[in-house]
């Protein structure tokens, strides 16, 4: 809930900052925020004023949090060397320990169709196979939520994926669920 009604700005944050981008995702656990991915512009090398060049957008695969309470960013270091592809314009959702990104899209894959979870605790990433013969496909720009399911009796989380445009240029408007129960499988 809203108190205030007010924005505050230029907080004191200290720490590590990330670099300035757009088309990352963030998610909260707890008091701190996460942001992954992105796009950003290079700077130049140190002692040049020449830009030519520099100013392709560039794609990021780096994760820094945010502590609500101390105002401080770190990066983090992941504990693994399997780490998903740079991307930019996906999506992440947050299920427990673990932060779940899906799509998005890099000057050299182009859109994405992959699916990864970082486990906030080990701080390893891990991709996941879905199974199935149905899946969302490439797709970036798209939206997405989690949901509880408490069916049965296990206590299980959909992941919705929403829209988004394809490798083609087309804009989807389709809804696809992702059930994170024993199997790990898309629906249409």
């Amino acid at each position: 809930m809203i108190v205030s009604n007010v924005w505050e700005e230029n907080l004191d944050c200290k720490g590590t900052f990330p670099s300035p981008r757009f088309a990352h995702t963030s998610v909260s656990h707890g008091t701190r925020i996460y942001i992954y991915g992105g796009q950003s512009i290079p700077l130049p090398p140190a002692n040049t004023t020449e830009t030519d060049g520099f100013l392709e957008l560039e794609s990021q695969c780096d994760l820094f949090c945010f502590d609500t309470e101390s105002l401080t960013w770190t990066e983090i270091k992941y504990e693994s060397d399997i780490v998903p592809p740079c991307r930019n314009s996906h999506t992440s959702v947050i299920v427990d320990e673990h932060m779940i990104i899906y799509g998005g899209a890099n000057s050299i894959d182009g859109p994405l169709e992959d699916l990864w979870e970082f486990n906030i605790s080990t701080k390893a990433w891990k991709k996941i196979d879905c199974i199935g013969s149905r899946f969302p496909g490439a797709r970036e720009m798209h939206a997405a939520c989690i949901a509880c399911n408490s069916g049965g009796n296990e206590m299980s989380f959909l992941m919705y994926i929403i829209g988004g445009r394809t490798l083609d240029g087309n804009i989807c408007q389709d809804v696809w669920v992702l059930n994170s129960g024993t199997h790990i499988a898309w629906c249409f």
